[in-house]
């Protein structure tokens, strides 16, 4: 009993749609069908299929239940994988007027299935930019709709009114609904640097008064901090401000005026500018007055900027005018006290100007002192020489200099600051201190107060090889001064052979702390436990900087420093490197199974130090799934010892591997140093006294498929029969889990169940079976034949040699088809044929199902006399892939009025294989006729122009309406041109008309035409009637318009001939060329003008030319005669004398003699000597004469000559 398990696989999720289940006999209650999902690359969401059992053939009935639902999870990212689509980074700007929104896309790549949620979230590394207030919203979300590829993220930029360089900000996609990924999920958004500040250099100016009016400049910043450097904000853009003053003891105008002569002003900042001035005259008095101030104000910026403090300077005009002057430290700026810096191990004088403004009349003086301006105690007199004194300034004298030495030691000691300043009570001569009465002094940290860092003696850089792990011991010593927390950065690498070997330290870069009051610091670090160390290795370390930590700050200017011996050597000796013994590489060794020798691997043991002689012991064992598989037989022996003799570094220990024909799996071995003699001097080195070897699967551990050797190698089924099962063997190893793909071709799952599948053979599996069935699929076919084939499912399955196996159906379902008549009970109507028009009918005959092959298939009729239907017998040819074919009869035209008469067509068997069909006869009926519909007449004759009118009749019952259509048909006529068109024409016959006329127009064109024709056709054809005679009737146009033609002669028009010679003239003949037309000529004298007799011409044919249809030359041939005549030049007309008309239309003149040209000139030139022939007759040809004479007989000596003129005598001739 067959049973099918079948899913619709057109997506191709599964490897075969079906799969046959068998139970036999005594078998199992329990069959169970594999199907093997297909791993695709095609992202899917979740699938459920619904696989469908039947039962095949009546064997069992099915039961339930008989459906199962199976669902494939989404896959391959099937909801999509998200990730940023536009170019990063964005850079915006924040824009003072509204809330910029920006635009992020989003790209769903892979699968656009279901709804899905991408999160996101803002940071940023920069604690100035604040997700949430500068970008907003920190955190949020993007939905994304099924088959929605595309999204955006919209971001809000906040106009925060806070200065501001550019700001970072990481957009982040922390995850997605529905299982779906983000990558690539991190996004910069850059927001420019905005909100430029625009203030003041400083909140106070303080300037002198005169001499004279002079313009002092006040700076507005954009875009700086209150340093003058530190750039902040958007300058690349133009920017201003408004500023104006307000007077409070200094009066605009009076002691001070702006240079635009007014209050208020603009200052314009260009793109990149960030320092604009304010200009202001200072305006000198002669009046004495004490410190005056205004004020300038900032107010409505515009551009990208914000108004910060201070947007209000204070402006003070020193106290002027005073006879004695005002003393104070000369600025820098008018506003700051007086710095200087100074370096006691590079002393040099200090110098402060002092000033004397307004008057200068008198010696004055004034004390001054120096005092300390830090936390240090101590007397100044050690640090500064002299500690006060008195400046003194003669009549007229505006400024003198303070000098003050630094006191050279070599004490260490911090950086110190002092204040210098004058002391106001002590002036002398009625001037005053007032202003800038201070200056500063900062003597830098000398002598190496925080000390120089170097690397202690060698003695004291050293290896620690009694602990473990090893150490690296390294010293470093402060010399000066040991003040200060220091940090001291130091580089360490192992050398050998000059290159640098990584994997020795666990550190390379090092950081020591070294206390306050401290000289010395000591760093360790650890060497790694698998490293090796040879003697003449070393290590290297590198003092590679140091800095001050501190928890106050604190300004240093000139330590601490690194000294001279800023590296140093530390080298590997022997005692060091004393004899640790391992493995010299630790990772695994993967070799081959050899094929018949056994092969032998080598791994080397490497020895720390040289000393003494080492036995090192060493034994294998399995590892891992197949350690019971390890035994001596793959690698000879299991325990072994070597030996480094003293000064060995290295040897090694040689496995074995052997040769054999067992399928294995991968066996790892691990390889074990036991112990190493003497234990006192030598020790195993931790970490690499074990290696594993693994020897890769081998001898075909996952085994070989093919068909099983019962198997035969083809079989033959029939659809909807018997099963076949097919074996699938495995020989070799069977240690592995693999998978054969079986399939057959071509277009098996169409032809079979259970086409296609995977074969799954687990460990210890050697035999699998798998069923397949021939469908029943109802498509007519011939012998098929199809391959089974084994293929491989993954890469590492082997195939045999008996992979193929051919599986033919049998041919089914009628191949060669089934004839028969096309429609059940077909009756087919026919007129009888009439007036030469065959009326016939074709017959469909269908064949079903199968089109293969020629067949052949024969008919007869019944009653089959052939008088009324013909033929009575016949075959009909089927063609390979022909489906459709015709019988073709006719009825006979036998002029008898019949009734309906009916005939019986029969089919016979076919021949060719094919069979005879339900539908085997047909009805054939010849419909009652001789109702006819005819012409009265099918010719007519008219003249252009005129009117035709053709009648119609009709027989038959006159109480039907009879309706015809009719038409013009061009024939040498056209329609439009000679005669009226009619397209279609619709005569109707009422009732009782058994006669109607259709008239037709025919035009006169002017156009010289013999007899043209066209024709007027009826056709479609309604009521009880028949077309009886020709379809249509003629109706010829006469020719006309000189149709025959006009005649005249052709060049050339004048001929000169000898007697004997023949002149050639042509006769044309223009307009029409219809008809035969017999043209006549005649010859005259020109003298005369008398008909000349055909003595003198001889003619080729009578004195006429016949021109029949399209002529339109003839030649007439004139011969002047030859006679002995003598004659001059003669001339004679060839004249055209009458034109007949010998076939065509006579009773009006269709051709005649043209108006010109109707005659030629022919001249016979001058002949026979017409001017005479010259001689002697002959009777006097001869004569004697006397030589001598006697007297009186004279005419004894004279001859007397004739001369005769023969032929012509025209003329007198000497």
């Amino acid at each position: 009993m067959c049973n099918v398990l079948q899913v619709d696989n057109q997506n191709q999720d599964f490897v075969g749609s079906s799969q046959v289940g068998t139970f036999v006999p005594g078998g199992p209650d329990v069959v169970s069908v594999y199907f093997t999902v297909t791993d695709d690359s095609v992202p899917e969401i979740e699938e459920t299929y619904i696989f469908e059992l039947s039962v095949i053939g009546n064997s069992a009935s099915l039961a339930a239940p008989s459906v199962v639902m199976v669902t494939i999870y989404a896959n391959d990212d099937a909801y999509g994988v998200f990730s940023f689509i536009d170019s990063s980074p964005l850079k915006v700007r924040e824009d003072p007027t509204f809330t910029r929104i920006i635009n992020i896309g989003i790209g769903r790549s892979k699968g656009v299935f279901g709804q899905v949620t991408v999160t996101y979230l803002i940071n940023s590394s920069n604690p100035d930019a604040r997700p949430g207030d500068d970008i907003a919203p920190a955190t949020g979300s993007v939905l994304f709709q099924p088959m929605e590829t595309q999204n955006l993220l919209q971001l809000q930029i906040r106009d925060d009114q806070i200065p501001e360089n550019d700001e970072e900000f990481s957009i982040i996609l922390t995850g997605a609904t529905q299982g779906a990924r983000v990558e690539n999920g991190v996004f910069t958004v850059i927001i420019l640097a905005n909100d430029a500040p625009i203030r003041f250099q400083q909140a106070e100016y303080r300037f002198d008064e005169g001499p004279g009016t002079k313009t002092v400049s006040i700076n507005v910043y954009r875009g700086l901090a209150l340093d003058g450097s530190t750039r902040i904000g958007g300058i690349d853009s133009p920017a201003s401000v408004n500023f104006f003053f307000l007077s409070n003891t200094a009066v605009s105008g009076q002691d001070f005026q702006s240079q635009n002569g007014q209050d208020n002003g603009r200052v314009t900042f260009g793109s990149g500018q960030t320092v604009a001035s304010i200009n202001v005259n200072i305006i000198d008095d002669s009046e004495p007055e004490m410190a005056e101030s205004f004020q300038v104000l900032l107010s409505s910026p515009t551009g990208d900027v914000v108004l910060l403090s201070p947007s209000q300077a204070s402006i003070i005009i020193n106290a002027n005018d005073e006879p004695n002057g005002v003393l104070s430290f000369r600025s820098p700026n008018f506003i700051s006290s007086p710095v200087r810096l100074v370096n006691e191990d590079n002393p040099q004088s200090i110098i402060f100007d002092i000033i004397r403004t307004g008057g200068s009349f008198g010696i004055i003086s004034v004390d001054w002192e120096i005092l300390r301006n830090d936390t240090a105690v101590g007397n100044v007199s050690l640090d500064l020489s002299p500690v006060r004194g008195t400046l003194t300034f003669q009549t007229g004298q505006r400024e003198t200099q303070l000098i003050i030495n630094v006191v050279a030691d070599t004490v260490p000691e911090p950086t110190e600051q002092f204040l210098v300043r004058l002391i106001a009570e002590t002036v002398q001569g009625g001037a005053k201190v007032e202003g800038i009465t201070w200056g500063l002094i900062v003597v830098e940290d000398s002598d190496n107060f925080y000390g120089i860092v170097e690397f202690a003696n060698q003695s004291e850089q050293r290896i620690l090889t009694t602990s473990f792990p090893r150490i690296l011991q390294l010293t470093v010593i402060r010399t000066g001064g040991t003040a200060g927390r220091l940090s001291i950065n130091i580089s360490a690498t192992y050398q050998q052979s000059g290159l640098v070997i990584p994997g020795v330290l666990e550190q390379t870069e090092l950081v020591v702390m070294m206390y306050n009051a401290l000289s010395l610091a000591t760093v360790q670090v650890q060497l790694l436990t698998s490293a090796f160390l040879q003697v003449g290795g070393r290590f290297v370390a590198t003092l590679t900087g140091v800095s001050l930590v501190q928890d106050v700050p604190t300004v240093t200017y000139n330590s601490p420093n690194l000294g001279t011996v800023i590296v140093v050597i530390v080298p590997v000796t022997a005692a060091d490197a004393n004899g640790e013994i391992g493995f010299q590489d630790t990772t695994d060794l993967v070799v081959d199974e050899p094929d018949q020798v056994l092969k032998r691997v080598d791994m080397v043991l490497t020895r720390e130090g040289t000393s003494g002689r080492a036995v090192i012991s060493w034994a294998l064992s399995g590892v891992g799934p197949s350690a019971s598989q390890v035994t001596s037989g793959d690698v000879g022996e299991m325990t072994g010892t070597v030996v480094m003799e003293s000064g060995m570094s290295q040897t090694m220990i040689s496995l074995n591997i052997m040769p054999d024909n067992i399928p294995e799996l991968n066996e790892t071995i691990l390889i074990n140093l036991t112990k190493v003699e003497p234990a006192d001097t030598q020790r195993l080195k931790v970490g690499t006294s074990q290696r594993r070897v693994v020897i890769r699967e081998n001898d075909d551990p996952g085994g070989t498929f093919q068909f099983a050797a019962t198997m035969m190698t083809s079989y033959v089924l029939q659809e909807g029969g018997q099963p076949v099962e097919l074996v699938v063997e495995r020989t070799g190893g069977d240690l592995l889990t693999k998978s054969v793909k079986y399939e057959i071709t071509p277009n098996g799952d169409k032809e079979f169940y259970g086409a296609t599948n995977v074969i799954w053979f687990f460990p210890g599996t050697r035999v699998r079976n798998f069923t397949v069935l021939a469908i029943a699929d109802g498509i007519p076919e011939l012998d098929e034949t199809f391959t089974v084939n084994l293929l491989p499912y993954d890469s590492t399955v082997n195939i045999g040699t008996r992979s193929s196996i051919f599986l033919t159906i049998s041919q089914n379902d009628d191949p060669y088809g089934i004839i028969q008549f096309q429609l059940a009970g077909l009756q087919v109507f026919l007129n009888e044929s009439r007036d030469g028009k065959i009326e016939t009918a074709a017959i469909p005959l269908e064949r079903l199902k199968g089109t293969f092959g020629t067949v052949y298939i024969s008919w007869t009729t019944d009653p089959g006399d052939g008088f009324d239907l013909k033929p009575s017998v016949g075959t009909v040819t089927f063609q390979p892939d022909q489906k459709t074919a015709f019988i073709n009869v006719e009825s006979v035209d036998d002029q008898i009025s019949e009734p309906a008469e009916s005939f019986r067509i029969k089919l016979s068997a076919p021949i060719g294989g094919a069979t005879v069909g339900n539908r085997s006869e047909a009805i054939v009926t010849i419909s009652a006729n001789d109702f006819p519909v005819y012409f009265k007449r099918y010719n007519y004759t008219v003249d252009e122009p005129s009117q035709v009118s053709v009648a119609i009749m009709r027989d038959g019952p006159p109480n039907q309406e009879v309706r015809v259509k009719f038409r013009t048909v061009d024939g040498s006529a056209s329609a439009g041109l000679d005669f009226e068109y009619v397209a279609v024409g619709d005569l109707l016959m009422t009732a009782t008309e058994m006669e109607k006329n259709i008239s037709v127009k025919v035009f006169d064109d002017q156009i010289a035409e013999g007899n043209e024709t066209f024709y007027i056709q009826l056709y479609n054809l309604s009521g009880d009637v028949v077309l009886q005679g020709p379809n249509n009737c003629s109706i010829t146009i006469l020719a006309n318009d000189y149709a025959y033609g006009i005649f005249q002669f052709g060049a050339p028009y004048s001929l000169s001939v000898e007697k004997g010679s023949t002149a050639t003239f042509n006769i044309n003949r223009a307009v029409g060329s219809f008809g035969t037309v017999k043209v006549s000529w005649q010859i005259y004298l020109v003298l005369t003008n008398e008909a000349e007799n055909a003595g003198v011409f001889t003619v080729r044919g009578p004195q006429s030319v016949i021109f029949g249809p399209d002529e339109v030359g003839k030649p007439i041939f004139i011969t002047a005669r030859a006679n002995d005549i003598p004659e001059n030049d003669k001339n004679y007309y060839v004249r055209l004398e009458t034109v007949q008309v010998l076939e065509g239309r006579t009773d009006i003149p269709m051709a005649k003699i043209a108006d010109t040209n109707t005659q030629v000139l022919l001249t016979v030139l001058a002949s026979n000597d017409p001017n005479g022939r010259f001689g002697f007759p002959a009777l006097v040809r001869e004569q004697s004469v006397a030589e001598d004479f006697y007297p009186g007989m004279e005419s004894t000596t004279q001859a007397k000559y004739t001369v005769e003129r023969r032929q012509g005598i025209f003329g007198a001739v000497e």
